[in-house]
């Protein structure tokens, strides 16, 4: 559906442009899909879709979303959507659901954690660093240096020094 808003807004004619969102694009969606919210909420919003817009948002589709998505990192577009909408609500609790189940296991969140500290969202930024190096496989430098950077000067000075003694313990010294 976003994708037909889109095309319809830049290619249709004015009518179209009118009618599409009269016709309640935002009553039918599917709100499992984080990357298919994002783009619905930006369609309505390039539309002008107002109503259709906070039809969608009255939703909730913060709460909807499948964060144990094959990409759960998917769902960086739709808090960005979310803010660009006026969502802050939604944005926090998405935020929260995210650091709560988003797995930390195999990648370091750090585009989630980077979108988590512009936003302000201390605290559930702090919730998903600590859960990330207790879960971050460390075997995996790459990932392990990507989260050390993400708790430099952060708060969670023990979880800090819980993940370097892991890392320290697993730690493969045959270079």
């Amino acid at each position: 559906m976003a994708d037909l808003l889109t095309q319809v807004n830049y290619y249709g004619p004015d009518e179209a442009k009118r009618a599409l969102p009269d016709r309640q694009p935002a009553d039918h969606s599917d709100l499992t899909s984080a990357y298919g919210v994002a783009t619905l909420i930006d369609a309505l919003i390039r539309a002008g879709a107002s109503e259709a817009l906070q039809t969608l948002l009255d939703r909730q589709p913060a709460e909807h979303v499948d964060l144990e998505d094959p990409d759960p990192y998917g769902v960086e577009p739709l808090l960005y959507a979310l803010n660009r909408a006026g969502a802050k609500e939604a944005t926090q609790r998405l935020f929260a659901r995210t650091a709560a189940c988003v797995d930390v296991s195999q990648k370091c969140p750090s585009s989630l954690l980077s979108a988590m500290k512009r936003a302000g969202a201390k605290e559930a930024g702090q919730r998903l660093v600590i859960r990330a190096s207790m879960q971050l496989d460390v075997s995996d430098l790459s990932e392990v240096r990507s989260l050390l950077s993400h708790m430099r000067g952060s708060e969670a000075l023990e979880a800090l020094e819980t993940f370097v003694a892991r890392v320290a313990e697993s730690a493969n010294l045959n270079i």
